[in-house]
């Protein structure tokens, strides 16, 4: 039996950051079921979310990625990639390593880790400015 469609996670991130940018172009590419929305932090509709759903600011925005589901609940960081992990086939290996115990402990020290050098990482990896990440190819 079919199940209807619920409405798609929504991504929260920071648009400005080149890395950033660049792994929800990644995401967006593999989503080809369209269970996930992307939002950056500058788009007016980060803030209307943020309206709905108290724990997303933009300072947060700033530190982690968000993921708001369909059903109102919030993940943030190393909780908000398990979750997107798991709305990904290609991902599902990663989502569920991510469930094993002491797993999340292990991300969240990665996370800060890289979150925190984000701006320096890109400029090495050569990603310079960020981009929007809807082309004209990916809609």
């Amino acid at each position: 039996m079919n199940e209807p469609a619920s409405a798609p996670d929504v991504v929260l991130y920071d648009d400005q950051c080149p890395m950033c940018s660049a792994q929800m172009r990644f995401l967006k590419r593999r989503d080809g079921r369209g269970k996930l929305r992307f939002v950056g932090r500058t788009e007016p509709e980060a803030a209307e979310i943020g309206k709905r759903a108290p724990e997303v600011t933009p300072e947060s925005l700033q530190t982690a990625m968000h993921v708001v589901a369909s059903d109102g609940r919030v993940f943030a960081g190393p909780r908000a990639v398990r979750r997107i992990a798991g709305k990904l086939p290609l991902l599902w290996p990663l989502w569920l390593v991510l469930w094993i115990p002491g797993a999340l402990w292990v991300a969240g020290i990665l996370y800060r880790f890289v979150a925190r050098r984000r701006l320096v990482i890109s400029k090495l990896f050569g990603c310079t400015h960020a981009c929007s990440i809807n082309h004209k190819h990916d809609a």
